[in-house]
C-alpha cells in the first residue's frame, strides 16, 4: 500500500499547503526569469549581428556571417572546458538527476550558470540550435539548488522548474506540466503534481501578465472537412518517424565524426561555426533558433518545394554539426523547423491532388510528428500545438501523426535522443529508477566486517574445530600474508579428515574459484553475478592487494533492494 499521511490539525494542513505554494511559487518564479532571460538575450544579441550585417557593405556582410559563428564557437568551447564535466549539458542530465535520486547528477550551480551562458552566445552567434534544451536545464538546475532551502524532494523540485520553463517558453502552461511528468520525473503523483502545476501556473502568468512575451506563432484554424484527410496524417506521421531518426541519426553521426577529428574539444565549436558561416551564405535561414522562419511558412504559405527540400537537408545538417561538434543548445526548435518544413513539403505533394488541401495544417502535424520521437514526449508536444491554436480538430490531426511517428521511430531508433546519449555514458532508462540508484550503492556500505578465517596449511581437525565453535559452515581461507585465496566449507573438511586422517592440511578442501566482489561492485551487479551462487556469504576482496575486506550476504542485497523500492514508491504514490 502506498505512504500515506493524513493531517493531524488545522495547522498541519496549513502548513503543506502554505509549503506546496512557496515550493511552487519560488521555483516557478526562478526558471521563468531565467527562462524568459535567455530568450531575452538571444534575440538581442542575434537582433544586433542582423543589423550590422544589413548596415556595411557587401564584403564585410561575407565576413561578419563567417566570423561570428566561429567566435562564437570559440568562446563557447573555452567556457565548456570549465564546466565539471567538460561537455555541454541537456535535459539528459536533468533526467538522470531525477530517476537516480541526485546520485549520478547533482545540477551543479556553477555548471548550470555555464551552460546557461554558453547557450546564449551559441544561439546568439548562429548555432542552428534552440532554446528550450538550455531553458529545461537552468530551470532544473535551479531548483535543484534550492533543496537546501527545502524539505521538498529534489525530484520534485526539478520538476517545477522543467515545467515552469516549457511554461514560460511556450505559453503553454498543460504541456509544461505534462513534460515535467512525461519526460523528466516519468511517474505521477500527488506530492509532485501540486507544486509542479503551481510553478507551471506561475511562470504562465510572469510571461504572459508581467514581460508581455509573444506566443511561438499563431495559427488559426477551423476544421477538417474530409474523412480522407486522416489518411494524409497518417502519412504524415510515417514520415515524420523515418525524418526523425534520420536527424537523431545525423546527430549520432556528427558526434562520432567529431571524435575522430584530431583536434583539441574547445575549438571544435568554432569549426562547426565556420561550416555553418559557409551554408548560411547560400541558406541564412538556418542560422540560429528558426521561429521567425516558422512563421513566415504558416503566414505567408509561398516557398517553393525545391527551397524547402533544400532548407530541410541544411537544417538538417546543420543542426547535427553544431550539436556534434560542441555548441550549446537544443534539438526542440530544430525538430520543429525540421518537422515543419517536411509537414509543408507534404502538404505541397497533396494540393496536387487535392486542392482542398490545408498546407498549414500539415505542416504542424509533421512538427509535431518529428519533435516527439526526438525528445520522447508525445503527450507534450500534443498539448503545445492545442495550447498554441485552441483547435480540438488541429489536436486530433496531430495526435494521429503523433502516433504514427513514434511507432515507427521507436522501433528504429528507441525513446529519445535523451534516452540514447544517457544510454551511451552507461546509464539505461528501460529498466527504470530501481537499477540506476541500486547501481551507485556499492556492497562495501551493506558489508559485514567479521568472518571467520582459516589460514593456508592449517591442519584440517583444527580448521573443523573452529567452524564448530563458531557455528557456522563456511570459513575463508587466507595465504600467511592474509591474501585471499579461497572458501572451505565443515562438509568438504569433515570428508578430508575422514580419507586423509585428522593431521592433513585443510588445503585440499579449498575451492580457489568460487564468487567473489569487488569492494567497489555496486549492489544492482552483485544482483546479477549471485545468481546460481551456493553458500553462505560472497567474500569481497580488494582487487590489488588481495586482501578480505569483508563478507555479504544475498538477504542484505535482498534488503537493500526493498529499502530502495520502498522509498521510490512512496516518493510516487505519497500524497502531497
Amino acid at each position: 500500500m502506498s505512504e500515506f499521511h493524513p493531517v493531524q490539525t488545522f495547522n498541519d494542513l496549513l502548513s503543506r499547503i502554505v509549503r506546496v505554494l512557496l515550493v511552487g511559487i519560488i521555483c516557478g518564479t526562478a526558471a521563468s526569469l531565467a527562462a524568459l532571460a535567455l530568450v531575452y538575450l538571444v534575440s538581442a544579441g542575434s537582433h544586433w549581428i542582423i543589423e550590422a550585417k544589413n548596415n556595411t557593405p557587401g564584403w564585410i556582410t561575407v565576413f561578419i556571417t563567417l566570423a561570428i559563428p566561429m567566435f562564437g564557437g570559440l568562446i563557447v568551447g573555452l567556457i565548456v572546458q570549465q564546466m565539471s564535466d567538460k561537455r555541454p549539458h541537456n535535459p539528459g542530465d536533468a533526467i538522470l538527476a531525477v530517476q537516480s535520486n541526485l546520485k549520478l547528477a547533482t545540477l551543479n550551480l556553477k555548471d548550470g550558470i555555464l551552460n546557461f551562458f554558453a547557450s546564449i552566445i551559441s544561439l546568439a552567434s548562429g548555432a542552428s540550435l534552440g532554446e528550450y534544451g538550455p531553458m529545461v536545464n537552468i530551470g532544473a538546475t535551479l531548483s535543484a539548488n534550492l533543496q537546501k532551502y527545502s524539505r521538498t524532494e529534489p525530484t520534485v523540485l526539478i520538476g517545477c522548474g522543467v515545467a515552469a520553463a516549457i511554461s514560460a517558453g511556450f505559453h503553454a502552461p498543460i504541456a509544461g506540466i505534462i513534460f515535467a511528468h512525461e519526460v523528466i520525473l516519468r511517474h505521477f503523483s500527488l506530492r509532485a503534481f501540486a507544486p509542479i502545476t503551481i510553478a507551471a501556473s506561475i511562470s504562465f502568468y510572469i510571461s504572459k501578465a508581467v514581460f508581455h512575451t509573444n506566443y511561438l506563432f499563431h495559427f488559426k484554424f477551423s476544421e477538417i472537412l474530409y474523412l480522407g484527410e486522416y489518411a494524409g496524417f497518417i502519412l504524415t506521421g510515417i514520415l515524420s518517424g523515418l525524418l526523425a531518426v534520420l536527424f537523431l541519426r545525423s546527430i549520432l553521426y556528427a558526434r562520432w565524426f567529431s571524435s575522430k577529428v584530431k583536434i583539441a574539444q574547445q575549438y571544435k565549436p568554432m569549426i562547426a561555426g565556420l561550416v555553418i558561416g559557409l551554408l548560411a551564405l547560400q541558406i541564412p535561414d538556418i542560422l540560429g533558433v528558426g521561429d521567425q522562419v516558422m512563421r513566415d511558412m504558416l503566414g505567408s504559405g509561398s516557398n517553393s518545394a525545391l527551397d524547402i527540400s533544400i532548407l530541410l537537408l541544411a537544417k538538417i545538417c546543420a543542426a547535427a554539426l553544431c550539436l556534434g561538434f560542441g555548441f550549446v543548445g537544443g534539438v526542440f526548435s530544430p525538430s520543429l523547423l525540421i518537422g515543419m518544413l517536411l509537414g509543408s513539403l507534404f502538404g505541397l505533394g497533396i494540393e496536387q491532388l487535392f486542392p482542398y488541401a490545408n498546407i498549414p495544417m500539415y505542416a504542424i502535424c509533421g512538427m509535431a510528428a518529428v519533435t516527439s520521437p526526438v525528445i520522447g514526449a508525445p503527450l507534450t508536444t500534443i498539448l503545445i500545438v492545442f495550447e498554441l491554436t485552441h483547435s480540438y480538430d488541429l489536436t486530433t490531426a496531430v495526435m494521429v501523426s503523433v502516433v504514427f511517428s513514434n511507432v515507427v521511430s521507436y522501433r528504429l531508433f528507441g525513446r529519445s535522443l535523451f534516452d540514447f546519449q544517457l544510454k551511451s555514458r552507461g546509464y539505461d532508462l528501460s529498466h527504470g529508477r530501481d537499477p540506476l540508484i541500486l547501481s551507485t550503492l556499492k556492497i562495501s556500505s551493506i558489508s559485514h566486517p567479521d568472518f571467520l578465517s582459516l589460514t593456508l596449511g592449517s591442519l584440517a581437525e583444527d580448521a573443523i574445530k573452529q567452524l564448530i565453535k563458531a557455528r557456522t559452515n563456511e570459513a575463508f581461507v587466507l595465504d600467511p600474508e592474509q591474501r585471499f585465496v579461497g572458501n572451505t566449507s565443515l562438509t568438504d573438511l569433515l570428508e578430508l579428515a575422514q580419507n586423509q586422517g585428522p593431521l592433513t592440511t585443510l588445503d585440499a578442501a579449498v575451492d580457489t574459484h568460487g564468487l567473489r566482489l569487488s569492494p567497489n561492485t555496486s549492489v544492482w551487479t552483485a544482483m546479477h553475478q549471485i545468481k546460481g551462487f551456493v553458500g553462505e556469504a560472497v567474500p569481497i576482496v580488494d582487487d590489488e592487494s588481495e586482501a578480505m575486506l569483508g563478507i555479504i550476504y544475498e538477504t542484505d542485497l535482498i534488503a537493500a533492494y526493498m529499502h530502495t523500492t520502498r522509498e521510490l514508491r512512496s516518493e510516487e504514490t505519497a500524497n502531497a
